[in-house]
């Protein structure tokens, strides 16, 4: 039987939860009635929201209990939102090496079913290539997770070539998530339906179509770089998205680089899982679940991807995909 493996998944472990109880802005942790709550978004009327972390967020038992709940055997697990983009560039250096250090035993004190996933400092790109490079030689890592931006720089700043390179001769995945800390008015309001549901996925979108218009995909062909939930609304649009642009001569077909994406099946619904199989192939799609964020509805995402494509394919993104482009079956 094919393993199940979770590409998708995050904890927020009780030192990395210090290093945001020491900011006075958002994103910070602070103490309430309920306890620690992460402040993850801010309003333009100054108020803030984010989740209680709770035993579900911050602990691995926590998550190897969810793992068993739902019959998933492996999980390549990242720190959440946000990241180090928050922090200055000195420490964030020194802090992304200690996160990685900290992250690569999890695979160990779990008997292999918890892997981590580094990230990426925020700092100039040779020093996030020199980052990629440790990470590739660090045994217990299985790519890094970034935000829409590496190191403040949008993904087509001619300024990435360092990173791109190192992303591609390593072969280390890389995760692009999205995290807004700043929402306009339009995306505040009704829990995280908005900010989470609708401002996240467009916001991949967004730096995925700046990824693909100017060409990295193309010029950096080893290049595996992981889009979380399900690429955005890119499935969906790729069609405008190429009716909009007028390529220069020589320049690869949008549709033709988006084919070079991985992407996540956290998509909850049949139709939208098959069309992002459609987009990059169902053997470019990974199981993923968002765990511990409350949308993260592993039957219901199961069900999607089974409801959406053959036995085989569903096979292939449960578990087989990602022991491919993660290189597994080595480790």
């Amino acid at each position: 039987m094919t393993l199940v493996v979770d590409i998708h998944s995050h904890i927020y472990p009780p030192w990395f939860v210090d290093w945001f109880r020491e900011r006075d802005e958002v994103p910070c942790v602070v103490e309430d009635a309920g306890g620690d709550r992460l402040l993850l978004f801010a309003a333009e009327d100054g108020s803030a929201s984010g989740p209680h972390l709770t035993d579900e967020y911050t602990t691995v038992g926590a998550k190897l209990a969810f793992m068993d709940r739902h019959g998933i055997d492996r999980s390549i697990v990242s720190l959440g939102n946000p990241w180090l983009e928050v922090f200055e560039p000195g420490p964030a250096v020194e802090m992304g090496r200690e996160a990685n250090q900290r992250l690569a035993v999890l695979e160990a004190e779990t008997d292999g079913r918890v892997m981590g996933m580094g990230i990426l400092p925020r700092a100039e790109p040779d020093t996030v290539a020199n980052a990629i490079e440790e990470v590739a030689r660090t045994p217990g890592l299985r790519g890094v997770i970034s935000s829409t931006t590496i190191g403040g720089l949008m993904l087509d700043d001619d300024r990435l070539v360092p990173v791109w390179e190192a992303l591609a001769s390593e072969r280390v995945p890389l995760m692009v998530h999205p995290m807004m800390a700043r929402l306009p008015a339009e995306l505040t309001g009704y829990g995280i339906a908005l900010s989470a549901g609708i401002g996240f996925p467009f916001q991949t979108t967004v730096a995925l179509s700046r990824l693909l218009l100017g060409g990295v995909l193309e010029r950096h062909r080893a290049l595996r770089v992981v889009a979380a939930h399900g690429g955005g609304a890119l499935p969906f649009l790729i069609g405008r998205l190429e009716g909009t642009h007028r390529p220069v001569d020589g320049e690869a077909a949008i549709r033709e680089s988006a084919g070079r994406l991985l992407l996540d099946a956290a998509l909850y619904e049949p139709e939208a899982v098959r069309l992002a199989a459609e987009l990059v192939g169902p053997e470019r799609l990974m199981f993923g679940t968002d765990h511990p964020f409350p949308n993260a509805d592993a039957a219901r995402i199961a069900g999607a991807i089974r409801g959406g494509l053959s036995d085989v394919q569903a096979e292939s993104v449960m578990g087989t995909a990602a022991t491919a482009w993660y290189d597994l079956a080595d480790k």
